[in-house]
Parts: C-alpha cells; sequence; structure tokens
C-alpha cells in the first residue's frame, strides 16, 4: 500500500492514473504521485522491488538494560529478523558528552555498561549503528541512531 493521504484538502494523480489518496500495488517498479492543494503541489516517487518471500529483515534495539547481574537484560545488544547475511557492521555508543565509550564491529556485541573497565554510570547513551548486508537479493546499508537507559 503506498499512501500519500494528508490532512488538508487535496487531489492526487498517481502514475498509474489513479486519483486517490493510496494505490495498493502488486508488482515492482517505479511508482510517483502529485499532491496538488489550492496553494501548492509537490511530487515524490518510491522504487518497489520484488522480493523472494515476505519474511520482513527487522533490527530490534532495546531502549533500555539494567546491568545488575541478575541474567535479565545485563547486556545491550542487538537482535536481527528476517536472516539477512550481514557483510560489515560496527557499533558506537556515546556518553552524553560525546566520548566515545564503547565500539564494536561483532553483530553479537554485549555490552556490560562498562568504561574503561569501571561500572557506568545510570544514564541515557546514545548508539550508532551501521549495517552493510545483503537480503532478498539486494546489498543495503542501515545506520540506525537512537537512546538506550542504563539502569544501576
Amino acid at each position: 500500500m503506498l499512501d500519500a493521504e494528508q490532512s488538508f484538502p487535496s487531489t492526487f494523480l498517481w502514475s498509474n492514473g489513479e486519483s486517490t489518496s493510496s494505490i495498493m500495488v502488486t508488482a515492482p517498479g517505479l511508482y510517483s504521485v502529485q499532491v496538488t492543494t489550492p496553494c501548492w503541489s509537490v511530487s515524490d516517487e518510491v522504487i518497489v522491488y520484488q522480493q523472494m518471500n515476505c519474511e520482513p529483515f527487522e533490527i530490534y534495539v532495546p531502549n533500555i538494560f539494567s546491568p545488575n547481574g541478575d541474567q535479565i537484560n545485563d547486556y545491550f545488544s542487538v537482535s536481527l529478523g528476517g536472516l539477512p547475511v550481514i557483510k560489515k557492521f560496527s557499533a558506537s555508543i556515546f556518553d552524553r558528552w560525546g566520548n566515545l565509550i564503547f565500539q564494536s564491529e561483532d553483530i553479537h556485541f554485549n555490552w556490560d555498561g562498562t568504561y574503561r573497565n569501571s561500572p557506568g554510570q545510570s544514564g541515557v547513551y546514545v548508539y550508532v549503528l551501521n549495517i552493510d548486508y545483503h537480503h532478498e537479493g539486494l546489498d543495503q546499508s542501515e545506520i540506525l541512531k537512537g537512546e538506550v537507559t542504563l539502569l544501576r
């Protein structure tokens, strides 16, 4: 489903001739839409690729962990679904001042909340994940940025 719905009065013209706010696509290809209001007009396009199967590739990144030794959420790590082939990976974690406190090139990393062999302070940390992978016949790259809270 490709959706260009707007919260204000608009008209739509899709590359396939449809004039509805959304269209259902069943074939790969380049699709474009022009959205027009009384004051302006804008267009955009999207490429729809054919997939070998419908199993999506998902990256799960937790937003909190508690390295307190109770064997529950003691590490910050990522999980992958959809069985991609990882070609290159890096994870970087920064403190609130932008200092790099952890880095790994192993997709199966486990950060235990330490920095220079000492327990890190409770608080919010920023992560950056760079992932190059091959999935469904395509080479792709993702850069994920976010926050994770460390609770002691």
